[in-house]
């Protein structure tokens, strides 16, 4: 071994060695993750070196995520943790982990989080073709975070085309070339990641969302049924109480309908910049 890679790996292993004793005496606040190294200083290591400090590297930033708290997890962290998320797919990227981790906190951050997800999710799909969940992780954060059907289409139809994705993949790309099917596709879409999370705290989520889409297209029936009856839209919501829907629903944490040209849709908060 040379005396450079000797050094090399000295310095990586007490960069672990002050993580591991920092996070377990308290020093690592909970509020801040510790500043990634540059991605060149990895470079420079021997390959086997790399793998072992993108297992570190995740292992790292996992116990961050699991010791903030989950209203903490709202501020924008996703600079920092697409930093990581990045160094580790560069310095490793067969390593699964890191785009299910990446989709799983990334995107609900915010828009930018959700574009550094899909950036990791791009180079995981050149590495690990065969694998359905990422180009099918990508597809979803193009039509429900970024509002754009068109760029999800063909994701959808790469993950399908994998030959490993369940046949509502397939489905799902056929739905979305046909308009005026947001909240369908998006209930549709949403169910079928919720049966394959196993995180507790992400499948919370889904649950939350699956109930507004839920209540959306209840509203969609009613405007539906006010049309066969009169012949035309309604002009506002709230025409369609009481003889179609007892109420519109009011949602939590800034969700709110939009009804506009005969269109309704579920915005989201930070899901919507167009």
């Amino acid at each position: 071994m040379s005396i450079k890679l000797w050094i090399t790996g000295m310095i990586l292993a007490t960069y672990s060695l002050l993580f591991i004793f920092g996070n377990a005496s308290g020093l690592i606040k909970k509020e801040q993750l510790s500043p990634v190294m540059p991605l060149s200083f990895y470079q420079i290591i021997a390959p086997y070196l790399r793998q072992l400090s993108a297992e570190s590297l995740y292992i790292q930033t996992m116990v961050f995520i699991g010791d903030v708290d989950s209203t903490i997890m709202q501020r924008p962290y996703e600079k920092s943790l697409s930093a990581h998320f990045f160094t580790i797919q560069k310095l490793h990227p067969p390593l699964i982990d890191t785009y299910y981790s990446a989709q799983g906190f990334l995107p609900w951050l915010s828009r930018e989080g959700t574009l550094s997800a899909n950036a990791i999710h791009e180079e995981g799909m050149k590495v690990l073709p065969t694998n359905w969940r990422i180009p099918f992780y990508a597809g979803f954060n193009h039509f429900y975070f970024l509002n754009d059907p068109e760029g999800a289409a063909p994701l959808l139809r790469k993950s399908f085309e994998t030959g490993n994705s369940p046949r509502l993949v397939g489905h799902l790309a056929s739905m979305l070339a046909a308009r005026g099917s947001d909240l369908v596709v998006s209930l549709v879409w949403i169910k079928s990641m919720l049966e394959r999370e196993q995180d507790e705290t992400i499948r919370q989520r889904y649950i939350k969302d699956v109930d507004m889409l839920e209540r959306s297209l209840a509203v969609q029936a009613a405007i539906r049924n006010y049309y066969q009856k009169h012949g035309a839209l309604p002009t506002r919501l709230d025409a369609l109480i009481p003889d179609f829907i007892a109420e519109i629903p009011v949602f939590a944490q800034g969700y709110r309908l939009n009804y506009s040209d005969g269109r309704l849709s579920l915005i989201r908060p930070d899901k919507h910049s167009n």
